[in-house]
């Protein structure tokens, strides 16, 4: 066979023949953005796009290899600006394109931890302030959450009255309405902290029950939206092994482990796992590395979209350490 005297060579600009002295013979320029973007996707996976396999056919020509491109860039400079450009319009895309629902997860689940941070620092704040005017009922009522209902609800008189005290017999001080306003304005900015994290779990059940049911099913809404957020994606997910899986979220220990020898750690955000909670301190290990291991094919099994299984795994986890979903 004779060889070819044309060759192609094609970019975010376009293609490009050429004879075998590097001197341009055609070319076909991308004249719309749709254009662009689904030709730079097909030249990136090394398929042939429409306009290369029509030049290919004119000229019988082959395509250019990458080392040949010093040998044409000479005759390539007046489209430098048109390449710059081009290739911003298809960058552009891939970064709209890279905006999946993992994010979402990752953001909401964010959003979540840092909700009960502050929430947490503040609740801490009102418990202090309040203490100076009933210290009695701050000293009560363990549960930030509920103690910041019934803060807004009820005033002191109330609450003496439920606690069998009487205003002399108590140690807090008389504060003017303008200071305990004060207070419950912070109860409120904290109630509707509250509020928020739970329509951003509310959020994070609709979305995972659509996008990884069977991860879902056996980790549950928090602790499998926060093995995304350390994952930073499903396919991600999908690839790490169970062991992987057990200690992430136990990042310091593990590198504290590698680094002094201390004893590695046995599991990160599964602790909080119902099956690992309520194992047997002896089995707390052995409990994890079990979810780990159903958490890793359910992983695989929601990314290649593959059937509901996780509630054979669930019932596989409950049967070997009494774990009783709910």
């Amino acid at each position: 066979m004779a060889m070819s005297q044309f060759m192609l060579f094609s970019n975010c600009a376009g293609s490009f023949v050429f004879n075998n002295n590097y001197k341009l013979r055609d070319k076909i320029l991308y004249k719309s953005n749709k254009e662009i973007i689904e030709c730079c996707r097909m030249i990136e996976n090394n398929k042939e796009t429409p306009i290369e396999k029509h030049l290919l056919k004119k000229y019988h020509a082959v395509k250019a290899e990458m080392d040949k491109f010093s040998n044409i860039s000479k005759e390539m400079e007046e489209f430098i600006p048109l390449m710059h450009k081009n290739s911003i319009i298809a960058t552009k895309n891939k970064v709209k394109e890279s905006v999946k629902e993992d994010l979402m997860i990752v953001q909401a689940i964010c959003n979540v931890d840092e909700i009960d941070k502050t929430s947490n620092i503040m609740a801490k704040r009102l418990r202090e302030w309040y203490s100076y005017y009933l210290p009695e009922f701050s000293d009560s009522m363990p549960d930030n959450e509920k103690f910041v209902e019934i803060t807004i609800k009820k005033g002191k008189n109330d609450l003496l009255r439920e606690m069998h005290l009487d205003s002399e017999n108590s140690m807090g001080a008389d504060l003017p309405k303008e200071d305990v306003d004060e207070m419950i304005e912070l109860a409120k900015t904290i109630q509707e902290m509250y509020r928020l994290r739970e329509k951003h779990t509310k959020y994070l059940e609709r979305i995972m029950d659509r996008l990884c049911p069977n991860l879902t099913a056996i980790a549950g809404v928090l602790i499998g939206a926060k093995l995304f957020s350390i994952a930073g994606s499903l396919e991600k997910l999908s690839k790490m092994p169970g062991s992987t899986i057990q200690v992430l979220g136990a990042e310091k220990a593990f590198f504290r482990h590698l680094k002094t020898g201390a004893k590695p750690p046995k599991y990160g955000f599964l602790i909080n796992h119902p099956a690992v909670t309520n194992a047997d301190r002896k089995d707390k290990g052995k409990a994890a590395r079990m979810v780990a291991d159903k958490l890793a094919i359910a992983a695989k099994v929601d990314f290649f979209r593959g059937d509901f299984i996780g509630d054979k795994l669930r019932k596989m986890i409950e049967k070997r350490f009494g774990w009783k979903s709910p």
